[in-house]
């Protein structure tokens, strides 16, 4: 079974796909500010750095998620 941080990326991932699938021409900086993540940031997460509590809230409060 994955981790919390496992979990976190799965979900991270499923929202990038929703996004792109909303907006087809999105860049990668588009749905970092989507997410209210700064580009570098977000690379960083997709490339595998964890995401903390404080990282995953933000995105919550961006997406409307609980």
């Amino acid at each position: 079974m994955d981790d919390i941080y496992g979990i976190r990326r799965a979900n991270l991932l499923a929202l990038i796909d929703e996004i792109k699938a909303r907006k087809p021409a999105a860049r990668e900086q588009d749905v970092a500010s989507e997410l209210d993540l700064g580009a570098s940031h977000y690379s960083q997460i997709k490339s595998g750095k964890a995401i903390g509590d404080d990282v995953a809230r933000k995105i919550e409060t961006a997406m409307g998620l609980e």
